[in-house]
């Protein structure tokens, strides 16, 4: 499928501690896709694998369009004294299709104004990130990484941080975005939020324990697994 990532026996470790030891896994490419397991089960590892921010040990990943991947971080993985406005922060999203020297053009404004408003953040324009909650900090990271336009769209734990209205705001768009052709690739812990996917894929102990469809994946008993084997 046009955009999908394929992960080959891939091995990968910190510290001498495992992670993963020969991961095979098929992400199709143009729906959506949750990867839900335990604290410390590998979905934030494994999204820097696939975004290239880390590197395997050992094996194979496959991503059909390297170039166009957009990678949503933890809103605490950015330091809060970035002297930067919540405007400007979601107006680097555009940074990749304008280069260097190309300024943003009235589209391109028009794309950061809409990703404003679909995280309800015009209030906060002008405000510093370091001035921001955890979750406006959030919303903001989020409306940065969509506004990249980007046909692969990887989520670290996005809702952490969000209130109700936030993650359904957050819901709609990934549903939209998925049935526009977009590969979404989310890592939660938000079973509500796996949910709504296309595709569940269950980590634990460094390995996939289940992959399809979220009603097929989120079972009682395999979550309990997913917990037991972290």
């Amino acid at each position: 499928m046009a955009d999908g990532i394929r992960l080959e026996r891939v091995s990968f470790g910190y510290n001498g501690t495992q992670v993963f030891d020969e991961l095979t896994l098929q992400v199709p490419g143009s729906m959506g896709t949750a990867v839900i397991g335990a604290n410390g089960s590998g979905k934030s590892t494994l999204l820097g694998l696939i975004a290239g921010t880390l590197r395997p040990q050992s094996g194979s990943i496959d991503v059909r369009n390297p170039e166009g991947i957009a990678l949503a971080v933890q809103h605490n993985q950015v330091s809060e004294t970035f002297p930067i406005t919540v405007a400007e922060a979601v107006a680097m999203g555009r940074w990749r299709s304008l280069g260097l020297w190309r300024r943003a053009s009235n589209a391109d404004r028009a794309i950061v104004d809409y990703w404003i408003a679909a995280f309800d953040l015009d209030d906060l324009r002008r405000r510093r990130l370091g001035s921001l909650s955890g979750g406006q900090r959030q919303r903001t990271l989020l409306a940065q990484t969509f506004a990249q336009e980007s046909p692969i769209v990887l989520l670290d734990e996005p809702t952490v941080g969000l209130d109700a209205e936030s993650r359904e705001r957050l819901r709609f768009h990934v549903d939209r975005l998925a049935r526009a052709g977009t590969t979404v690739v989310a890592a939660t812990h938000d079973v509500e939020l796996a949910g709504r996917f296309d595709l569940c894929v269950l980590l634990g102990g460094g390995r996939v324990l289940a992959t399809g469809t979220p009603s097929d994946v989120l079972t009682e008993s395999n979550l309990a697994a997913a917990l037991t084997l972290g």
